[in-house]
Order: C-alpha cells, then structure tokens, then sequence
C-alpha cells in the first residue's frame, strides 16, 4: 500500500459532497437532520459510506493480510507448543528417574499442555474478533463507528442553521469538515491507538498463558520427582534426583523457545498491521 493515501481519499470525498450541494435545500437539511443517512421516495443515500468507499475499497486487502496473519500467528503458536510438548518428552525419557515416575509425569504435563493449546485457540479467536470490530470500525458506516464520530458534530452543527443563506451555511459546514485535512489522518490515528493495544495485550496474555505452563509443569515435576525419591529404584535414577537440576534446565530452554516463537510471531502480525496503518497516513 502507498502511504500518503488520505489525500485522494478526501478528494474523493469532496467530490461526493460537491454532488450533494446541487440537491433542493429540504433534502440537504433532511440528511443533515439525520447524521447524513435519510431516506425519501426519490432519494435513498448514505454520506457517510460515500464518504469512505474509496478508503474501504482501497484497505480491503491490506485487512485481509491482518487477518490471514492472525490465523497464520496463532496456528504456528499452537505447532510449537505441540513440538515443544514433544521435546520435553524425550528429555524426560532421558531423564534419571523410575519408568513409573516417567509415566506419572507424562500423564500430568500432557493435560498441561493441552490446556495451554485450549487457551491459545480462545486468545486467536478473540484477537480475530477484535481485529474485525476495528476493522468494521474504520470501514463501516454504522453507529459508533468511525465516519459517524468524526462526521456527527458538523451534522449537528448544519442542522441548526436556520434563515436566509441556510442551504450555503449548512454546505460550508459539511464540505469543510470534509476537506479539512483531518478527517482521514484522524483514522490513522485511530487506527494506529487501537492496534497497538490490542497487540499489546495479546503479547501479554500469550506470555501469561506460557509462563503459568511452565510453572506448572515445573511443580509437576518437582512434586513427582518428591515422590519418586522415597520410593524404589534410585538407582535406576542415578545421581539425578531433585527439579532443580537438568530437568530445569530443559523447560528453561523450552520455556524460552515457546516465548521466543510468541514474540516472533506476534512480529510479524505486527508488521502486517503496520501495513495497514501506514496506507491511511
């Protein structure tokens, strides 16, 4: 996408209020009246989506990389959460401890694991949904978006103009705020404030989802290797024995590699989100 874009989106614009300034004066107030979105038996228009169609149009495919990667991000979290899974797995079978402890130990982390996948899945499909409430925020002319904030005052201000010159005032008023160099910067803005946090906050629920793994599967491993140490088979342990030792140093190593693929991967969402709000600059 090319940035510097929010120009011809106002000329755009321009245009399609210079269209509505030949209209009779009735159903110029009318639209005015009704923030820009009115109905009659020979007119049926919206302003604020003509407004923006030229912006929609041209930031479809950039969205549509946002949310293609959004998939992509969290389908290669799930992948490496599954492959980290199956490392730890062989370290513990290399493990100094009892067969049995082995298989307790496997039979606790596993659910573990799971769970972190559950709660990754739930964090993908809620960062998708927010992705597409901002994306319907920005492209769609529905109450609370948007075009309706930015463009709600100048129609209230329009429609309390009464008296000679009224039509000319009220024109004046929509086509400045229009034309005045703000309105399409401003969703950049908007935009740029909303995806930052919402991938800050995903950066951060993904790091807790991880970090309460590992601390979970580090006291499921210190609690059976307790257990494992007063019954039979030390020797088969070795001189192993507690948490503390290669087993930590495993899930350190794991640990840091999951987290190492969120951050990783939430970078390159990132990268894609930037695409999008450099195109409404």
């Amino acid at each position: 996408m090319i940035a510097r874009r929010h120009s011809k989106w106002e000329e755009q614009a321009s245009t399609e209020a210079q269209k509505w300034s030949n209209w009779h004066y009735t159903q110029y107030s009318a639209w005015c009246a009704n923030n820009g979105n009115y109905r009659t038996d020979k007119r049926n228009a919206d302003w604020n989506a003509e407004i923006i169609w030229k912006m929609r149009l041209e930031l479809a495919f950039a969205w549509e990389l946002v949310t293609d990667e959004v998939e992509a991000v969290f389908n290669t979290l799930l992948a490496a959460i599954e492959t980290q899974f199956d490392a730890l797995k062989d370290a513990l079978a290399a493990a100094p401890m009892t067969q049995e402890a082995r298989h307790q130990l496997l039979g606790a982390i596993r659910p573990r694991f799971d769970g972190c996948k559950y709660a990754v899945t739930r964090a993908k499909e809620e960062f998708a949904h927010e992705v597409t409430l901002l994306r319907r925020y920005l492209s769609e002319p529905s109450p609370g978006s948007f075009i309706l904030d930015a463009m709600i005052p100048a129609y209230r201000a329009a429609s309390k103009i009464y008296g000679r010159g009224k039509l000319r005032a009220q024109r004046s008023i929509i086509e400045n705020r229009i034309s005045d160099g703000v309105l399409f910067p401003s969703a950049a803005i908007a935009m740029q404030t909303r995806l930052e946090a919402l991938l800050e906050q995903r950066r951060s629920i993904l790091a807790g989802i991880v970090a309460e793994l590992y601390w979970n599967v580090r006291r499921d491993i210190g609690f059976v290797l307790a257990l494992d140490s007063d019954g039979e088979g030390g020797e088969e342990r070795g001189g192993g024995g507690g948490g503390s030792g290669g087993d930590g140093d495993v899930l350190d190593v794991v640990e840091r590699e999951v987290l190492e693929e969120v951050l990783g991967r939430l970078g390159v969402l990132e990268e894609r989100a930037e695409r999008v709000r450099r195109a409404v600059q």
